[in-house]
Order: structure tokens, then C-alpha cells, then sequence
């Protein structure tokens, strides 16, 4: 971290100004307030973690302790002055490392043995429990974070990361027991994040997702985060809408839409291109009178980032279910890995498609509407975004699990793995199958022009919205330059006042408030004024 943005007098006055801002509010105490301990250049988060963590401290009557995010030994935290300095400038305590004693060690020993033994597939895996709590789904996301996963689950690979995973399981277990952990504050929630999830969840401990620039939201019963509950409701939220509203949206709709297959990304912003506007080239599918159907799987990165449920439990179940089901049919099966992959897909894909030969890859900057004009009549997905977008072009979707399009019937959204196969054995009679255009409208939007996303920190602790924007910009250079991330610092000291501090406070009580009791079933609108803006981008307004 520091090696790219060495200690400067900007960092120096950030220091200070915390320093002076937080140390009235620093306390001893045997309660605890846990909160990501971040990389330095993350300028925009450490303004909002210290906002947030001494509202839980206060809250609270706690102390602040840190935790490394992807479970880095401690000792590593030393040779980063800079950035400890301004963890303890906001006043954490402590940077908590998670690490097992001897003692624990021969307990984590027993438990690697005793998964090692008793898990034998993915699916197994999927339902492992430790104490009553749920570590097979984080086991699995965090192995596909840093990892290629194979079809067998018993690799070499797996093996040494299930033994180091083994020992945070117990640490965690441990700590939970022996410390009174009374709220603790997430970045993302999956990934290696997400055994802390759990555990703090099943404690009964406040759990809060505060993403660096993204919206956020409390964890609440289920140890799947997020849960995408809210998706089922999406077609009441429609109707609660006026009818000019509905109008209006309709028709934005249709207009935003339509750009996005000219190649607009507004909605879209983690992609640098567009795969719409790729032009046409070679044919890739065969010339033939077969069904032509098409795998869509989503990279494996994005199976850290589920909507919920799912028919077949994962990523890798069901796009070996999907090998299965080509060798029972008499179809003709194509793969496109996701524009958005890094490598390792393509990696996993090779090995996917010696397995199942009579799946044929296309390149995956072939353009859908290329796929469409060959002959594609259908396509898999779990819940990518291909489900409205497909849909409207023309090719039929066949979900795996809860997805934003599940209240409507413009794809397919079996519940179970019966219902799954009996859809595929019936493709040839779906063919005809016509889609309401009118449910993908009402459908895009209340998904990206008038639902309020959960709990969104843009507005909380800048004056300027636009220092809380997405860092991400595309999957061949992730983030903003480190030199403008760290200049929010300085954004940060120029808008700083007495008043705005104490207006910062009350608005981060009032997003914990609004975090602890939000609802799936309830419609949070968005703000006039960005829908108004939204409205405006195509020419149509309320008024």
C-alpha cells in the first residue's frame, strides 16, 4: 500500500485534523466495535469509517479494533506506518489478527480433518456447519476469490486453503466466546469477510455492510448476504407507482434500453465496453437445423456477490449440471465466458470443456445480437443481467436462482432442480413462447430508475456526491489512480466545519437507523432529484 503513495504533508494533515476532530470521543472499555482495517489510498472510506465507527463506539460504550480484511498475519500491519497511524488517529485500538494459540491450533487440526474427511463434493461442502452456522458457502466464495476451482472438489489447492481457513473458523469461534463483540462493520460482506459475517450474525451482534463507495446495508438473520428478498416485490412496486410515474418510466425505459444496446454503460459502469456495441464478425455457430442454446456463465468472481438462493447452490453445480443435461440432449450447446473475465475463468473453462465436448465455445466479445441473428433461441444464466437484456432481443433466459427479474415472466425461473430439467427437456416446444416487452420495461424502471438502493452513503460525509462515485472502471484497470483517491483526504479537510461535522453525525445515526430498519417488501423511492436527472439524460420529465 504504501510503496505506491509514500507519507506526504496531505496525509500528515489528515492525521492531525482526526486527531483533534475524534480524540474526545476515545474510550477504554471491555466492549468492542470491529471495523475493516484499509489500505491508506482508500481516502473517501477512512472519512466514513471514522464517522461510523465512533458512532458505534458511542453507541455502544466500546472501544474500536481492526481487522485485516483478507486474513494477512498481523506482523504484516508494521511495515504500514502511515496507514496505522490513521486508524489510530480515528481512534481504533487495535488491529486484530485472528491467529491461533497452540491450543487452538489442535482444534483447527481436528476440524480441517473432520471437513476433510466428511465433505466429498461441492455440493457437501455447500452444507457444511460448525456449531450450528453455515461456512461452507463462505469457504467456497473465498476459495473461488483467489482461485481456479476445479469440477472434484479434493485438490491440492483446496486443500491447503481449507487448513487455513480451518484455524479463522476456530479463532473467530473463540474470540466471539471470549470478548464482548457488541457491532461490527464489514467492506463487502463475502469473501474471506464473510466468516466474520457469519459468526457475529449468529451471535446476534450488529452487522453492517459499509462498502468504500457503494451502498450498504445491515446483515440480518440469514447467513446469505446480500439476500436480494427485495427483487419479489418488484412488480408491486410498479403498481404502487402513479400513473403518470408508470408513463413516464415506461417510456425511460424504452429510451434507456435502447441506448444500452447502441452501447451505453450509465447503467452497466463495472464494464469499460460494451459488449452491445461490438460490431458483428465471423460466424460462429454452426449452420444447422439443432436447438441452439447458449451457457452464460457469470465470471467466477461474481459468485462472491449471489442474489440469494440458488437451484443448484453455486456457480460450479450448476454449470456441471449443465454438462450433464448436453450429454442428454440433442441440442446444439454453446459457452461464452463473460467479457468481464480476468483469466481465470478461461482457465477453469478448458478444463469444463474437455469434460463436456459437445459444448462449443464462441469468443466472448461475440455480440448478442450476432448470437440472436445465428440461431441462439435460448440462454443460462444464475441472475445475470442477460435477463432482461437477452429477453428483449429476442432470446429466451433460463434462470438458476433469485434474480432481480423474478416477479416477472419475461425469462424462466425454476424453483428446483426437477423444475430445472423439465424446462430444458421441453425447449423445443418453448420456442414460440412471446414476451410481454411491457414487464421488461416495468422491470428496468423500477430496477435502475426508481428503487433507492440499500442504505446509499453518497451525500453522508462529502458535500460533493460525486467523492462517494463508483472507484471501479472496468475490468482492465479496476480503480481510480491512487493519487486522486488520497486527495479525498484533502476534499475532505476543505469542506470540513464544526457544522458540517456535527451535520455528518446525525446523518451516520440516522443511516444506522435506516440500515436497522429496512424492509424487502417496503418501496424506497429514489430522490426527486436523481430521477429527475435520470429523466432528463433522455429527454423526458414528470412535470
Amino acid at each position: 500500500w504504501e510503496q505506491d503513495w509514500p507519507r506526504d504533508e496531505l496525509i500528515d494533515k489528515f492525521i492531525k485534523h482526526n486527531e483533534q476532530v475524534w480524540k474526545l470521543e476515545a474510550r477504554t472499555s471491555k466492549n468492542e466495535v470491529i471495523i475493516p482495517f484499509e489500505a491508506l489510498h482508500w481516502g473517501s472510506y477512512h472519512v466514513c469509517l471514522a464517522y461510523c465507527a465512533n458512532y458505534l463506539a458511542g453507541l455502544y460504550g466500546a472501544e474500536v479494533k481492526g481487522f485485516l480484511r483478507f486474513g494477512r498475519n498481523r506482523d504484516n500491519i508494521y511495515r504500514f506506518k502511515s496507514v496505522r497511524d490513521i486508524v489510530r488517529s480515528y481512534n481504533m485500538k487495535d488491529v486484530l489478527d485472528f491467529e491461533c494459540d497452540r491450543q487452538q491450533l489442535e482444534k483447527a487440526k481436528h476440524l480441517f480433518q473432520q471437513i476433510w474427511l466428511s465433505v466429498n463434493n461441492w455440493q457437501e461442502l455447500r452444507r457444511l456447519t460448525v456449531n450450528g452456522i453455515n461456512f461452507g458457502m463462505p469457504i467456497i466464495r473465498d476459495f473461488l476469490r483467489l482461485n481456479v476451482p476445479q469440477l472434484e472438489l479434493k485438490t491440492p489447492d483446496f486443500a491447503q486453503h481449507l487448513w487455513s481457513l480451518a484455524r479463522r473458523i476456530v479463532c473467530l469461534l473463540d474470540y466471539f466466546q471470549q470478548h464482548s463483540v457488541k457491532a461490527v462493520v464489514l467492506c463487502d460482506g463475502v469473501g474471506h469477510e464473510s466468516f466474520l459475517r457469519n459468526v457475529a450474525v449468529a451471535n446476534g451482534v450488529p452487522t453492517y455492510v459499509i462498502h468504500y463507495t457503494d451502498p450498504i446495508g445491515r446483515c440480518f438473520g440469514s447467513f446469505e448476504y446480500p439476500s436480494g428478498e427485495r427483487f419479489a416485490h418488484y412488480k408491486n412496486f410498479f403498481r404502487q407507482l402513479s400513473a403518470r410515474e408508470q408513463e413516464v418510466g415506461i417510456e425511460w425505459a424504452k429510451r434507456s434500453l435502447d441506448a444500452r444496446f447502441k452501447g451505453d454503460k450509465k447503467e452497466i459502469q463495472y464494464m469499460k465496453t460494451s459488449i452491445y456495441e461490438v460490431a458483428p464478425g465471423e460466424k460462429v455457430l454452426e449452420q444447422n437445423d439443432k436447438l441452439k442454446v447458449i451457457i452464460c456463465p457469470h465470471t467466477l468472481y461474481d459468485d462472491l456477490y449471489p442474489c440469494g438462493w440458488q437451484v443448484f447452490g453455486g456457480f460450479v453445480e450448476w454449470i456441471d449440471h449443465l454438462g450433464q443435461l448436453s450429454e442428454r440432449t440433442d441440442y446444439d450447446w454453446y459457452l461464452k465466458i463473460h467479457p468481464a473475465d480476468l483469466g481465470r475463468d478461461e482457465e477453469f473453462i478448458k478444463g469444463y470443456l474437455k469434460r463436456y465436448p459437445r459444448i462449443k465455445l464462441v469468443p466472448k466479445w461475440t455480440s448478442p445480437k450476432q448470437l440472436k441473428a445465428e440461431g441462439i433461441k435460448f440462454a443460462f444464466t444464475i441472475y445475470g443481467t442477460l435477463g432482461h437484456e437477452y429477453p428483449a432481443l429476442g432470446i429466451q433466459v433460463i434462470n438458476a436462482g433469485n434474480n432481480p427479474h423474478i416477479a416477472f415472466d419475461f425469462c424462466y425461473n425454476p424453483k428446483t432442480p426437477e423444475e430445472f430439467d423439465s424446462i430444458v427437456f421441453n425447449l423445443p416446444n418453448l420456442v414460440d413462447r412471446r414476451v410481454d416487452m411491457q414487464e421488461i420495461y416495468q422491470f428496468y424502471c423500477i430496477h435502475y430508475l426508481y428503487y433507492n438502493a440499500p442504505s446509499d452513503i453518497r451525500g453522508v460525509f462529502f458535500k460533493n456526491v460525486d467523492l462517494h462515485s463508483n472507484s471501479w472502471i472496468g475490468s482492465e484497470q479496476r480503480y481510480i489512480p491512487i493519487s486522486e483517491e488520497v486527495k479525498r483526504y484533502k476534499y475532505h479537510l476543505d469542506d470540513w466545519t464544526p457544522e458540517f461535522h456535527e451535520i455528518t453525525k446525525r446523518k451516520t445515526e440516522e443511516l444506522f437507523h435506516e440500515m436497522d430498519n429496512r424492509r424487502d417488501d417496503v418501496f424506497y423511492k429514489n430522490p426527486p432529484e436523481i430521477i429527475r436527472k435520470k429523466l432528463e439524460a433522455v429527454g423526458l420529465s414528470l412535470d
